[in-house]
């Protein structure tokens, strides 16, 4: 049994109050500053058994990360190429790229879901988010700076029109992976 499948009489909380209290943890009976309580269904519990069913949600693991980064990361490369080539349509890439970044950030997210068999870590969509806007910041950064370097002249419009498929396919990211 887990900790926080344990009964209470088995389980000892290492949660110790600062101070004398009347209040008792509902889990665990140990006296509970006011602070610290946790409201749940069942009464007051202290931070220790919040802690503990926290824990039972997430199964990743230790290969899931690297492997949540890679793929995130050539989603990431992959999006901002398609969302490039939209932004040089002109200004009228503005109404492609809204719904485009959001299909984007979901087809990622079912992709990282599927490929992990549906375990999760606590920062699974920390990882992908971040590996998505380093790609991000490969394909569009990249031309830019040697565009800088040639000619000195800054030209990214076509970069920029991208960062809004690329900001709403974060933004999906982080809401589809974060619940």
């Amino acid at each position: 049994m887990t900790q926080s499948q344990a009964p209470a009489s088995e389980w000892q909380c290492p949660y110790q109050p600062s101070g004398e209290t009347t209040l008792r943890c509902a889990k665990c009976a140990r006296p509970l500053m006011v602070k610290d309580a946790r409201r749940t269904p069942i009464g007051y519990v202290c931070p220790e058994y919040v802690k503990g069913r926290r824990a039972t949600f997430f199964n990743a693991k230790g290969y899931d990360y690297p492997l949540t980064a890679i793929l995130a990361l050539l989603g990431g490369v992959i999006s901002t190429v398609i969302f490039s080539l939209i932004g040089d349509l002109g200004i009228f890439a503005i109404y492609l790229l809204i719904p485009a970044g959001p299909v984007a950030g979901g087809i990622v997210a079912e992709v990282l879901r599927r490929l992990l068999k549906k375990r999760r870590g606590q920062w699974s969509w920390l990882v992908a988010v971040v590996a998505f806007g380093l790609g991000a910041l490969i394909v569009l950064g990249a031309p830019t700076l040697y565009i800088l370097a040639r000619t000195g002249m800054l030209v990214f419009a076509g970069s920029l029109v991208a960062l809004i498929g690329v900001g709403t396919a974060i933004a999906t990211l982080v809401a589809r992976l974060r619940l």
